[in-house]
């Protein structure tokens, strides 16, 4: 039992490593080309890592690889308290050290003239948005991410075989409308490893922790609640 629980959390800490690693790295593949690859590519990038660590771990832990997620599954009776808190704790770290890799990796390296410093792949908010607005456009961003884990990787009755895809392509699709507007993080442990890295953490970061922390657990939250609220009961053929 001790076995199998130390290696799912290795399991969620290598695939939130290489989210991080991969999504963060597409933005400053981004930043470095001056903007070669885009809105579309960063997309992509994230939708496309998250759909094969799916794939690639879901059957040793699950690959929820997202703390607001894991909230939302253990608000859902899909994962123990433990495990959860053990899995939040490795997403953590996961997305830290990748960061810290990332950082290493492009050390000295200058972005496309003209154009900012280096973000290392930090989720950054428009000063014109507000916290409020911010954390709204997150909240929906982790409600539908996380509705779609509870509809397709744990509903028994979803069609097998299309977990990784529709989880993919929905924080894809997320990241396409909210990537200019808040980085498209819906997801604590993407953007608390470059921030952290990069030391963008201050004391004076509250209006930040609403948008990026509580934004996406109110939403993974809401989705738990309304997806049990959905489940057929025993009287409506569920």
């Amino acid at each position: 039992m001790r076995t199998h629980a130390f290696k799912a959390a290795l399991a969620e800490l290598i695939g939130t490593y290489a989210l991080v690693l991969f999504g963060a790295g597409a933005v400053v593949a981004n930043e470095i080309t001056g903007g070669q690859v885009g809105w579309v590519g960063i997309a992509l990038a994230h939708g496309v890592v998250l759909l094969f660590t799916v794939y690639a771990i879901s059957y040793i832990s699950g690959a929820v690889v997202n703390p607001a997620v894991t909230l939302g599954l253990m608000v859902s009776n899909r994962l123990q308290v433990f495990t959860g808190i053990a899995y939040i704790a490795v997403q953590i770290l996961g997305g830290y050290l990748a960061a810290l890799t990332l950082q290493l990796l492009v050390a000295n390296v200058t972005v496309a003239t003209p154009g900012p410093e280096l973000t290392h792949g930090a989720t950054v908010l428009r000063e014109e948005l507000g916290a409020n607005r911010g954390l709204l456009i997150e909240a929906i961003g982790a409600f539908f991410l996380t509705f779609v884990v509870l509809s397709t990787a744990v509903d028994s009755r979803a069609t097998p075989g299309f977990a990784g895809l529709a989880i993919g392509l929905t924080w894809a699709g997320f990241i396409l409308w909210a990537g200019p507007l808040t980085g498209g993080s819906a997801n604590p442990a993407r953007t608390f490893g470059p921030a952290v890295a990069t030391g963008q953490i201050s004391p004076d970061m509250l209006g930040w922790m609403e948008v990026y922390f509580l934004g996406p657990i109110l939403g993974a939250l809401v989705a738990a609640l309304v997806k049990a609220f959905l489940r057929p009961g025993p009287d409506e053929g569920g």
